[in-house]
């Protein structure tokens, strides 16, 4: 859709405009937000994990390897909820939205990298329960 010039904008442009505004802002906050339930979900499983992986219920040698997944989990969304550093012109609005997607794909990057861990140490963890649990 285009903006033709001489005529009013219709009350739906003005609301996607507005919209279009505001997601960056939101996309933001939501992802700073992913970020601290994952460093809280990471801490709690890498604390459970410390207590309960032990040489009864997994191998002893894939103990440390699923801890520090939980652990690389765990450090990658402390770094992401860090605020994204980074010199901005505050004078030029190109410079700023270049900024601000900026900081979103990184915060997201951090968001993978911490679910992947988190995921790969939960699917070992299962994976090496069952096989120790499995009778032979």
């Amino acid at each position: 859709m285009t903006i033709q010039q001489g005529q009013p904008l219709s009350k739906e442009d003005v609301f996607l405009i507005s919209l279009a505004q505001d997601s960056i802002r939101t996309n933001l906050q939501l992802s700073n937000e992913i970020l601290k339930q994952l460093l809280t979900l990471s801490g709690a499983i890498l604390g459970s994990g410390v207590i309960f992986l032990t040489k009864e219920t997994i191998p002893a040698k894939a103990i440390a390897p699923v801890l520090s997944t939980f652990l690389l989990s765990l450090i990658s969304s402390l770094l992401g909820v860090l605020p994204y550093k980074a010199f901005v012109n505050q004078d030029s609005p190109e410079n700023i939205k270049s900024h601000k997607q900026k900081a979103l794909r990184v915060k997201l990057r951090y968001i993978r990298a911490s679910a992947s861990f988190l995921l790969l140490g939960l699917l070992a963890s299962i994976v090496l329960v069952a096989i120790k649990a499995w009778p032979i």
